[in-house]
């Protein structure tokens, strides 16, 4: 985002791809991104990623 010279309030929609869901909690906390604009659909694990396994 800073190459293309966004801020985050400019983006519409985040997708983590996570193996684990603490890693999402973590990535929503550190970035501070606002949890309604993120994995809308559902993220690895609810997409069917084998937990833990990547």
């Amino acid at each position: 985002m800073k190459k293309a010279n966004w801020t985050k309030d400019e983006v519409d929609l985040f997708e983590l791809n996570e193996a684990f869901a603490a890693q999402s909690v973590a990535c929503l906390r550190e970035l501070g991104l606002n949890p309604d604009k993120v994995n809308i659909n559902g993220g690895s694990i609810a997409l069917g990623h084998p937990i833990g396994a990547s």
